[in-house]
């Protein structure tokens, strides 16, 4: 398994940060082909392009790739938020625990990531994860800044 944190820094309140991030409508906005509330959360699907896939995951993938996004907290919460990012058919899992917090003397707030990245293949999950590992904090660091800025 993989660890690494990131912070991402948002105009906005820790509320409506928090909101923008269990709303549908920001994960449409972002580009989700789909973006639907769950019990606790709700769960989108953004797509992906060849070029964002990469070589360690591609093999696995068969047609269309989409980067599952499953978050859960509640909006109005101090509890963490968690993510967890998947691609149908990839063998490799990023969870998420996700903190706002006020950015302190600055109005706005601060996303607080703390990421696990962790492979099933056998063997060679560590081989994996090392390649994943890179690409995977730079997409999630992107993601995190586009929804920062839409809440």
């Amino acid at each position: 398994m993989k660890e690494f944190s990131l912070d991402v820094a948002s105009p906005h309140s820790p509320a409506a940060a928090r909101s923008a991030l269990l709303s549908p409508r920001t994960w449409e906005r972002l580009g989700a082909s789909s973006a639907a509330p769950a019990a606790d959360g709700l769960t989108a699907v953004l797509p992906l392009r060849a070029d964002q896939l990469p070589d360690a995951l591609s093999r696995f993938v068969r047609g269309e790739a989409g980067l599952q996004v499953q978050v859960s907290g509640e909006a109005a919460g101090a509890e963490p938020l968690r993510l967890v990012l998947t691609v149908p058919g990839a063998p490799a899992e990023v969870r998420v625990r996700l903190d706002v917090r006020a950015g302190g003397e600055e109005s706005g707030s601060v996303l607080s990531a703390q990421a696990q990245l962790e492979s099933s293949v056998p063997f060679l999950g560590g081989m994996v994860e090392s390649a994943l590992e890179p690409v995977v904090r730079t997409q999630l660091a992107e993601q995190l800044h586009e929804v920062a800025h839409l809440a």
